[in-house]
């Protein structure tokens, strides 16, 4: 709390005989004895006050925009979210270091974006009337009234830091790959979550063919050196 300061000594047996005398909440703990004061039972009256304004104002500021929880109430992670424990995590590391050795190998580098974004961007690139945008994207407004949203992929906002920086003017094909989690309000189910993650690459400032061809092979390199080996590409044109 601002304005409070931590005494240079604090009284042992005085704390104890002001808990017994207030509650769990001994008055001024957090600052010294004011001169001129020399009736500890008002200085306990004045932070009570203290205490009590500072009560009414949490209430009056934010008790119409926060639901509090039931005291004895077991909080769980939001639906369609989960935790990464440390024996998984472990697994999920060596997915990242392999895949950064194949990135690297062909002369990706990485590249990290915010998760949150301004709404019109997705809107603009993935569409304004698809599915992802009018019904599963985590929109909302913040206390600017400016509309963001948490990424549901990564691809734009990619695109829209290359476009910032100037990257463009450092001319050459920059490719570009990145981790992340994304956000999307599916209805969750075995293997499909609401915040999953991704794996991507991006190249830009070329339109070649064989950078499709490679990408492709750098996929399949990866998926081999993660050991799996029964798996099938499948191809399609946009």
């Amino acid at each position: 709390l601002r304005g409070f300061n931590l005494p240079q000594q604090i009284d042992i047996a005085g704390l104890a005989e002001r808990r017994r005398d207030h509650g769990p909440f001994p008055p001024a703990v957090f600052e010294p004895k004011p001169e001129g004061l020399e009736n500890e039972k008002q200085i306990g009256e004045d932070d009570r006050g203290i205490h009590s304004k500072l009560h009414r104002r949490t209430h009056r500021d934010f008790g119409n925009q926060i639901s509090v929880s039931k005291k004895n109430e077991f909080i769980q992670s939001v639906k369609g979210t989960r935790d990464l424990l440390p024996a998984e995590t472990s697994l999920w590391q060596r997915v990242e270091d392999e895949a950064r050795k194949v990135f690297e190998a062909y002369n990706f580098r990485e590249i990290r974006t915010p998760v949150l974004e301004q709404t019109t961007l997705f809107a603009r690139s993935v569409g304004s009337d698809t599915d992802i945008v009018t019904k599963e994207m985590y929109t909302f407004e913040d206390r600017d009234s400016e509309s963001l949203t948490l990424r549901p992929e990564a691809t734009a906002s990619v695109v829209r830091a290359y476009l910032e920086h100037g990257l463009y003017n450092e001319g050459g094909i920059h490719k570009l790959y990145y981790f992340g989690p994304m956000f999307r309000r599916e209805r969750p189910q075995k293997g499909r979550f609401r915040q999953f993650y991704q794996i991507g690459a991006e190249v830009l400032g070329t339109d070649h063919p064989l950078i499709d061809a490679e990408v492709l092979e750098m996929l399949v390199l990866l998926l081999e050196r993660l050991g799996l080996t029964e798996f099938k590409l499948l191809l399609n044109s946009v």
